[in-house]
């Protein structure tokens, strides 16, 4: 049996894995389509998807550092 600690992982990588490549694939699909009227612009620029998740991610990333450097 393993343990729950390694099981967790065992599971969670391989889904945010998918969910990387979910958020690529997307982001490409979108690139490129007709953005709305408000937009200003024709299409809808690169990395609309991966900017926002990676500007979260980093966020997230600096308080887990700070959380680390301050104990």
């Amino acid at each position: 049996m393993l343990p729950p600690v390694l099981r967790q992982r065992l599971t969670l990588g391989p889904i945010l894995i998918l969910a990387l490549i979910g958020l690529a694939w997307l982001d490409q699909w979108l690139e490129g389509r007709s953005g709305p009227a408000w937009f200003g612009k024709g299409t809808l620029p690169p990395a609309i998807v991966a900017a926002p998740v990676m500007f979260f991610l980093g966020g997230m990333g600096a308080r887990e550092v700070a959380r680390i450097l301050r104990a």
